[in-house]
């Protein structure tokens, strides 16, 4: 088990309040729930300032409960050039408009798909944590059967127009 999105989970939040006793109590169930061997802090490096403040608090208390980390990144697009496409994206799944100055949007552009060595170099910081991503990785058993049909087939034309309408 992974802590969810560093921003919005409860510990996150609890230390972003500087609430030292009751983040204490969270780690506490974490681990009696999940087991030490079976919980992590996931770090994130994308540029939003509650992000850095939040893995930065944490990697401060880690020391205090043995807690170990894995490096993660929202991906929302394969590369940087293909943000654009993910902005678009947004728009038609909250059904606003592109120049709506209220809509959502991403903020910034620092969620493609990183390499590995990417990974290392944002990280290098926080002993161990890509190789806990390899360990966590190695628990897992996963199948995933190709040609199973769960999706819709691809509307090239009809994207072309809905990403016009944006």
């Amino acid at each position: 088990m992974r802590s969810r999105c560093p921003v919005s989970r409860p510990l996150s939040r609890t230390l972003a309040q500087d609430q030292s006793q009751r983040a204490s109590r969270l780690l506490d169930f974490y681990f009696e729930g999940f087991g030490r061997d079976c919980f992590f802090f996931d770090l994130q490096d994308h540029a939003i300032p509650e992000l850095e403040t939040i893995s930065k608090s944490l990697t401060e208390v880690a020391p205090h409960c043995l807690a170990r980390f894995v490096a993660t990144s929202d991906v929302h697009c394969p590369g940087r050039d293909d943000a654009p496409l993910q902005d678009i994206l947004l728009c038609v799944q909250t059904a606003a408009t592109l120049d709506d100055p209220n809509r959502m949007g991403m903020s910034d552009d620092s969620s493609p798909l990183r390499t590995a060595k990417k990974m290392r170099v944002l990280f290098a910081h926080v002993p161990g944590v890509i190789e806990n991503n390899l360990w966590t990785a190695e628990r897992c058993q996963v199948s995933l059967e190709s040609n199973r049909g769960e999706y819709a087939p691809a509307e090239p034309e009809r994207a072309r127009i809905v990403g016009s309408m944006c």
